[in-house]
């Protein structure tokens, strides 16, 4: 009896063998939009498997960016919503004087009675600074032996109710005899004193240069 021939293997035999092969190899196939949160392993999707810009603020549940999140340095003012930053949101001491604008600060950010001694630099003072008046000129004046006479002067800016102060300003000398009694403000603009010549003789001073300041 003749052996029956044995089957010749060719190429289209190997392909479907290897198609067979792979397809009982892989298992399922998945279609399209099948693979849900449950499918997911939890803790298993990685920073390589998220595209960039991929994470919107859609995507953010409200109030999970916490510090720890946000890195150093990486929000700076066009992050920051106009007038969005109050007191709460800044720390105690946190702003010097290398984040106050020069001439930032106004008398409207000042408190009542919130300046003493103590942030004043000494010697920092002027009478510009002062409320009241502060004004230079000269005065003429004649008086006989132990009389008395009131002198009015013309202040701009005086008010009633300031303390006043009176010197001269040139190098003098300037009679002995002469007292000058405690200035007053009588009325606007006006500041009066008496001048009173206690010598045996009669005093005449022309254009004496004084200074009278108000204050109070």
């Amino acid at each position: 009896m003749l052996a029956r021939p044995h089957p010749r293997l060719t190429f289209a035999n190997v392909c479907s063998f290897l198609a067979l092969l792979i397809a009982l190899g892989t298992g399922s196939a998945y279609a399209a939009n099948t693979v849900f949160s449950t499918d997911i392993v939890d803790g298993q999707v990685k920073a390589p498997d998220i595209d960039t810009n991929a994470v919107t603020t859609a995507k953010l549940r409200n109030g999970n960016v916490n510090t720890v999140d946000i890195a150093d340095d990486a929000v700076d003012g066009s992050k920051i919503l106009d007038s969005s930053v109050g007191a709460a949101d800044l720390g105690s001491g946190s702003v010097g004087s290398s984040e106050i604008q020069t001439d930032g600060v106004g008398a409207s950010e000042i408190s009542d009675n919130s300046i003493d001694g103590g942030e004043i630099i000494d010697n920092s003072l002027t009478a510009s600074d002062i409320h009241g008046a502060d004004r230079t000129g000269h005065i003429s004046y004649g008086l006989g032996a132990n009389a008395c006479s009131t002198l009015s002067l013309s202040v701009s800016g005086a008010q009633v109710g300031e303390v006043s102060a009176f010197s001269f300003t040139g190098s003098g000398p300037f009679d002995k005899d002469l007292q000058i009694t405690p200035l007053s403000v009588t009325s606007a603009g006006t500041v009066k004193a008496n001048f009173c010549n206690l010598g045996s003789s009669s005093i005449s001073v022309t254009d004496a240069p004084v200074r009278v300041m108000t204050f109070g």
